[in-house]
């Protein structure tokens, strides 16, 4: 029963509060800094929810289909005369430190048990809420090879070189699985590629179908990301713009 002076709205949000109050998390603004730290830091001996899908995207390992029940997604977006060491250092510290005015990104916190500890943040629900995630980083590797042929909903774009970083999802997060960020190295471009292979969790598993265009928003943020760090500047009538332009 709805508790007497609770809109529908509140009574949803208060629905998923309760039983995420140990994983995720929603916020009425965005978290600063220490708090962040804070989240991260309790979250650091929690194990992998999905232990049967951590490591799996990992490009040239456990070859095989999609783990039963999960849904892979990709979002992929070329970079024209894109700086590849710029993309790679931008994929493996996770962005680095967010923009203040950044709407969705990754947390880093500290290295516990060998594994870098993070959390997914991103400003949802109408602008209403922010919601805080535990992820931990699975792994993070540079290859100085043409990427592996993999299975189809795993393979990288063909190129030169690749880097990729993904972390797992932890405890009682609504989702349970892995997100993959990749940047390929190719002939003239930077291809940057995002994998996710997820499913619902708890109650998580109801609003899963509800969930697509928030991720949808948080992979482009990561695209926009990392190629506004690896894409070329030149000057357009004084102004200093990024892209390939005249070059």
């Amino acid at each position: 029963m709805m508790p007497a002076g609770t809109t529908p709205s509140r009574f949803v949000v208060l629905l998923l509060v309760a039983p995420a109050s140990a994983g995720t998390q929603f916020w009425p603004r965005r978290p600063r800094p220490l708090a962040l730290q804070r989240f991260i830091s309790k979250h650091a001996a929690t194990e992998p929810n999905a232990p049967d899908v951590a490591g799996r995207t990992e490009p040239g390992q456990q070859d095989g289909d999609v783990p039963r029940g999960y849904h892979a997604r990709r979002m992929t977006r070329v970079v024209p005369r894109g700086d590849y060491a710029k993309a790679k250092r931008c994929v493996v510290e996770w962005g680095g430190d967010p923009s203040p005015s950044a709407t969705s990104f990754v947390a880093r916190g500290e290295t516990s048990g060998g594994a870098l500890q993070l959390a997914t943040v991103a400003r949802a629900y109408g602008r209403v809420l922010w919601v805080v995630n535990p992820v931990r980083e699975s792994y993070a590797v540079d290859v100085k090879a043409p990427p592996p042929r993999d299975p189809a909903w795993k393979r990288l774009p063909p190129g030169r070189r690749y880097a990729c970083a993904a972390y797992t999802t932890l405890g009682r997060h609504l989702l349970a699985g892995e997100e993959r960020l990749s940047v390929v190295e190719t002939k003239d471009a930077v291809v940057v590629d995002i994998l996710s292979v997820s499913r619902g969790r708890g109650l998580g598993r109801a609003v899963f179908p509800l969930i697509g265009p928030m991720q949808r928003r948080f992979f482009e943020t990561q695209l926009d990301l990392v190629e506004a760090a690896c894409a070329p500047q030149y000057f357009d009538g004084g102004v200093l713009r990024r892209g390939a332009g005249l070059l």
